[in-house]
This record gives C-alpha cells, sequence and structure tokens, in this order.
C-alpha cells in the first residue's frame, strides 16, 4: 500500500512542477520544425546487459529532433514495459530496486500520456528531466546493492 502512495505522490509532484527561466519552447504543427535541444542530461549506465537497449535510448533523448522525440518517448516506453515483464537477474531482484524502477516507468508512461495530448516543449523538457532523476535513482539503488553484495 505505501507503494501505491509513493507512485501517486510522484505522478503528483511530476505534473506539478515547473521550469523556471526557460525559454519558451512552444510545440508547433509545423512538419519543419527540426529544433534539436541539448538537455544534456547524464544517463548513468547498469552493468547488466538487460538495459543497454533502454540506457541508449534514453541517451538519445539528449540530441534529437523535436519532430522525433515523441516516437522516441514511446520507444522508450515500450522498452521499459519489456523490462518491467521480464525477470530480473537475482542480484537485482529486489523490492527497492523494482519500486525505484517503477517511479521510473511511471514517469515515462505519464510523459507518453502527455505527449498524445499535446504538450509544449518545456513541458516535455520538465517530464524528462523527471525522468532522468528517477532513472539515475533507480541505478543508484542497483549500484548501492551491488556494493553491499559484494562486501
Amino acid at each position: 500500500m505505501p507503494v501505491i502512495y509513493f507512485l501517486l505522490l510522484s505522478v503528483l509532484l511530476l505534473s506539478s512542477c515547473t521550469i523556471s527561466n526557460e525559454k519558451d519552447l512552444d510545440k508547433t504543427n509545423n512538419s519543419s520544425n527540426i529544433e534539436v535541444i541539448d538537455f544534456n542530461l547524464k544517463f548513468q549506465k547498469i552493468s547488466s546487459n538487460d538495459f543497454d537497449n533502454i540506457t541508449q535510448l534514453l541517451e538519445s533523448l539528449n540530441k534529437i529532433p523535436s519532430s522525433q522525440r515523441d516516437i522516441l518517448i514511446e520507444n522508450i516506453r515500450q522498452e521499459a514495459l519489456k523490462i518491467s515483464k521480464m525477470t530480473w537477474p537475482t542480484k537485482i531482484n529486489s523490492n527497492s530496486i523494482k519500486v525505484r524502477y517503477n517511479v521510473f516507468f511511471t514517469n515515462v508512461s505519464f510523459l507518453n500520456s502527455q505527449n498524445k495530448l499535446g504538450i509544449t516543449n518545456n513541458e516535455q523538457l520538465n517530464l524528462i528531466k523527471q525522468i532522468n532523476i528517477s532513472w539515475n535513482v533507480f541505478v543508484n539503488e542497483i549500484q548501492k546493492t551491488e556494493t553491499q553484495i559484494s562486501d
């Protein structure tokens, strides 16, 4: 039950976040919109090969034309869903790691659903930053667990 409250709280916080001092990057429906925004986000890598595809997809968020970003975000959501259904390696198959992954997955799913409703680039940037944070928290938890196991 606390996990559900945590996930709901993260979605509420995520939806209420705003970006200050960002230039206005409203989406347009113009097909010539090839604006590339360098998010300069660092997505940490996981030692398990099971996460290579999603890590590469996340890293490609940094420099992708806005006209292609929605497709990439859908691909990230599909890969994240595939990972959530797989049998996880024993060394990282813990509740604390899975909860952090679920927060990441919730953030990705939320962004994907908001994209379908049509959000501005500023709103999208804010949600992508939340995905970045939740991914890195997830990876940090894996690294912490792996360190404890090796000690």
